[in-house]
C-alpha cells in the first residue's frame, strides 16, 4: 500500500501546483493554538500541518474525520472490512493505518520534513448537503504548493481535515471500480459508507478546475453518487 499511496500523494501535489489566491502568513513550523480558543479553520490547518511535520500522527488524527481514511484504505487493502461502522457513525481507525497513510504522505510531499514557514490562500467556501466546508491552498516560503487543504465544520468537533474533499481525487474513480469487484453485501455497505460522506465527494468535485484531469475527477464523482443512489 505504502508505494501506491506516495504515487497518489504525488498527484495531489502536483495537481495544485498554480495557486490563484494571494497567500497570507499562518505561521511556522513548532507554533501552536489552541483550536478550542480560536476554531478557525486555519489555526486546525496549521496545527495539522505542524503535527504531520513533527511525526505526530495521534494530534493530527484529533484534527481530522479519520473514518474517511478508512475508504481510501480500503481501496488499497482491497478489504471491504475497514468500511464497517462508517454507515452509522462508529467507526474508528486502527492506529496502524493511521501511521502508515501520514508516514507515506509526509515521505512523499516536499516541503512536510522543512523548517519553512506556512502560508495560506484565501479560504474558498463551499456549502454541500447543509455541510459548511472551506478550501485553503498551502504554500511554503520559497513557493512550493503543498496541496489544497479542505475543512469540514462538524457540528459536534467544529472544522476538521477532511480527507475526502482534499485528497480524493486520485480514489474516486478506483472505489467505484473496485465495488464491482465485492460480493452483494460487501458491495451494499461500500455504497452506504461513501454515502456517508456523500457531501465530501460533493466539494471534491466542485472545486475541480476545467481542465481535463479536473473535468474527469468530477464525472467520477458523478459516477459514484450514482453507485450510492443504486439500489441495494
Amino acid at each position: 500500500m505504502r508505494r501506491n499511496l506516495l504515487i497518489i500523494f504525488a498527484v495531489f501535489v502536483a495537481a495544485c501546483s498554480s495557486p490563484s489566491a494571494t497567500t497570507l502568513a499562518a505561521g511556522v513550523a513548532g507554533e501552536t493554538t489552541s483550536a478550542a480558543t480560536a476554531p478557525d479553520p486555519s489555526v486546525v490547518l496549521l496545527q495539522f500541518l505542524n503535527s504531520l511535520r513533527d511525526g505526530d500522527f495521534v494530534a493530527a488524527g484529533d484534527l481530522t474525520d479519520e473514518p474517511q481514511l478508512l475508504l481510501l484504505a480500503a481501496i488499497e487493502a482491497a478489504d471491504a472490512s475497514l468500511l464497517g461502522g462508517i454507515p452509522d457513525g462508529a467507526a474508528t481507525l486502527d492506529p496502524q493505518i493511521r501511521e502508515n497513510f501520514w508516514s507515506s504522505f509526509v515521505t512523499a510531499v516536499p516541503g512536510l520534513s522543512g523548517t519553512e514557514s506556512f502560508s495560506f490562500s484565501e479560504p474558498e467556501e463551499y456549502l454541500a448537503v447543509a455541510d459548511e466546508f472551506q478550501a485553503i491552498m498551502v504554500t511554503l516560503g520559497d513557493g512550493t504548493t503543498i496541496g489544497t487543504w479542505v475543512l469540514r465544520n462538524d457540528p459536534s468537533d467544529g472544522w476538521l481535515i477532511d480527507p475526502i474533499a482534499s485528497l480524493g481525487g486520485p480514489f474516486v474513480g478506483s472505489y467505484s471500480d473496485w465495488t464491482s469487484s465485492l460480493t452483494a453485501g460487501q458491495r451494499l455497505l461500500a455504497q452506504q459508507a461513501a454515502g456517508y460522506y456523500r457531501s465530501s465527494w460533493q466539494v471534491l468535485a466542485d472545486r475541480q478546475p476545467g481542465d481535463d484531469p479536473g473535468v474527469a475527477v468530477a464525472q467520477s464523482v458523478d459516477d459514484l453518487l450514482r453507485l450510492i443512489d443504486e439500489p441495494g
